[in-house]
């Protein structure tokens, strides 16, 4: 469930630095799952990395709203309002999700690591309960972006 200041009440809360999110107010139209490219030990890793991408340089900053740990952990940075630094700009329209693991990437030596099942099941309880929010209305695949 949705609590009214747009954080999933399942969700570990490990608020973001707050100058990593835009002024205005996010339409949370659906969610972007992102492969995070990598994996977090402990939960003080991730909150190092997500501060240290936040408060980078102009340019070089990055924010999203949650992380998809591979063993079923679903950590919430944002409210489900906020304007996060994903996909390339503040998105004001979409949830990005950072899923643990790895792309195929053969410029960085990676190969493709499908979601677990915990992940999975996240993505769709995260979908169910933005649609039941009333703020939710599709999630296409988006191909040519960071999809080789």
């Amino acid at each position: 469930m949705i609590d009214p200041s747009g954080h999933f009440d399942w969700a570990i809360q490990d608020p973001g630095p707050p100058n990593a999110v835009n002024g205005g107010r996010n339409g949370g139209k659906g969610i972007i799952p992102h492969s995070a490219e990598g994996y977090f030990h402990s939960l003080d890793a991730l909150h190092d990395f997500l501060w240290a991408r936040g408060t980078a340089a102009p340019g070089l900053r990055a924010s999203w709203g949650a992380t998809n740990l591979k063993d079923g952990r679903f950590v919430q940075h944002f409210p489900l309002t906020a304007r996060c630094w994903h996909a390339t700009k503040f998105n004001q329209k979409m949830i990005g999700i950072e899923d643990e693991g790895t792309s195929e990437n053969p410029q960085a030596g990676t190969h493709f690591e499908a979601l677990t099942d915990k992940q999975t099941a996240n993505l769709v309880r995260a979908s169910r309960e933005m649609q039941e929010w009333g703020r939710y209305a599709r999630c296409d695949r988006l191909t040519g972006v960071d999809d080789p």
